[in-house]
């Protein structure tokens, strides 16, 4: 009758099991690091959508609409629109990728809010030009 070898059991060596789970700590500690990194560039690239879309909004808005309005009404909006964005644009944690952007709208409401304070010195000019727009 033929011999059955016996199958060999590997064993392996003490210091390759102890430092096994330290080696999986590690990398579950590298997996979890890596995933809150996902996760935020996700939050920066989706603010950074939002404010593109908020960025074309007030775009249209002071390309049109905002000339309707009276130059105090205007002026007032203007100012409030840009104190709330510098705000936020200053806060320690803003990202430069989402405040740099920015700089494009507060040139645009600069400029605008130039054009109202000097319709507001110059009510007359500015009725003229709204009735030859219509």
């Amino acid at each position: 009758m033929p011999k059955k070898n016996p199958k060999k059991v590997i064993v392996a060596p003490k210091k390759r099991r102890q430092s096994q789970p330290k080696l999986e700590a590690e990398v579950a500690d590298v997996l979890r690091w890596l995933q809150r990194a996902n996760q935020q560039h996700k939050l920066t690239q989706s603010k950074l959508l939002f404010l593109q879309g908020w960025r074309q909004l007030i775009e249209i808005c002071l390309a049109g609409p905002a000339e309707l309005l009276p130059p105090n009404v205007r002026t007032s909006l203007l100012q409030e629109l840009l104190q709330d964005m510098l705000q936020s644009i200053r806060q320690p944690d803003a990202a430069t990728q989402l405040t740099s952007p920015l700089s494009t709208v507060a040139l645009a409401l600069m400029t605008h809010l130039r054009i109202a304070l000097k319709q507001q010195q110059e009510p007359d000019a500015h009725a003229v030009r709204i009735f030859r727009n219509i």
